[in-house]
């Protein structure tokens, strides 16, 4: 398991480590510059965490899900 988030104020990263520390997981912001790829590929499970704009996926994490 994984858990992959956005955050842009600091709260859902906040709240995806404490998860992701509770699970032992790792845990991985969309705006690393790495193989998510390779890293989806290999796990059977994933966690997204995202602050909720406007009762909306924020633009940035839908275009990270569509690629």
């Amino acid at each position: 398991m994984i858990t992959i988030y956005f955050s842009g104020t600091g709260n859902s990263k906040y709240i995806a480590k404490q998860f992701s520390k509770r699970m032992d997981c790792d845990c991985y912001s969309i705006e690393e510059k790495i193989d998510f790829k390779s890293i989806l590929n290999n796990t059977d499970k994933i966690a997204v965490v995202y602050p909720i704009y406007g009762s909306c996926v924020p633009r940035i994490m839908g275009e990270f899900v569509e690629n």
